[in-house]
């Protein structure tokens, strides 16, 4: 994702507030802004590489009729929004069922890995709901996660959660790229081709603020 193709703010933008000034304010919400898509983009690149469900209830009604007893497969949040199998209120990033064990994941996917006691009490309630109102549909053990894409160890999104995940509950982004089927390393390196043109965009618009 690079900056130089992303919208800022400058009249009326904290950062405007900030720096006392429209140009830095723009520069900085260009930078915020691109941070943002980015988690979009990264859900987006998962998807198009999973074994992605697009009717929801046409693949419950299949399971349960043991029309399909294999596979992972993997739903998105705007997917599971249409379904009428589901009432889930909060819809979580991914829903992951393996077949044949009999297992669903519900996960919420984060591009970063430190949050307040509050949104980590909140992620936590949204994905128990949603994970009641599965094991109500399909014969399923249903478990919750979060994923934290850019972290090494469980112990780095404990912490960044606030410890309202136990480790048993969270996923490193490879964990999850690895349950889905899904190769991690590619997604890092297609991600990280972009750090280059954003270093000689950022270096030459600061170097003409400062002039």
């Amino acid at each position: 994702m690079l900056i130089s193709e992303t919208n800022g703010r400058g009249s009326g933008s904290g950062y405007s507030r900030l720096f006392g000034d429209e140009k830095w304010g723009r520069l900085f919400s260009m930078v915020h802004a691109t941070v943002i898509r980015n988690g979009t983009e990264l859900e987006t690149m998962i998807l198009s590489r999973a074994n992605k469900v697009d009717d929801v209830d046409e693949f419950v009604r299949k399971v349960n009729d043991n029309e399909i007893t294999d596979g992972t497969h993997v739903v998105s949040k705007e997917k599971i929004k249409k379904s009428k199998k589901f009432f889930l209120g909060s819809n979580p990033d991914f829903t992951v069922f393996v077949v044949r064990g009999r297992e669903c994941t519900v996960i919420e996917l984060k591009d970063g890995d430190t949050f307040d006691t509050k949104k980590a009490g909140g992620e936590r309630t949204t994905l128990e709901q949603a994970a009641h109102a599965i094991s109500q549909a399909l014969p399923f053990s249903v478990r919750i996660a979060i994923s934290s894409f850019n972290a090494s160890t469980r112990d780095e999104i404990v912490k960044g959660m606030k410890g309202k995940f136990s480790e048993e509950e969270v996923l490193t982004g490879r964990e999850f790229c690895e349950l889905i089927g899904v190769n991690y390393d590619e997604i890092i390196t297609e991600r990280e081709k972009y750090s280059p043109a954003n270093k000689q965009f950022f270096k030459e618009q600061f170097l003409e603020l400062i002039q």
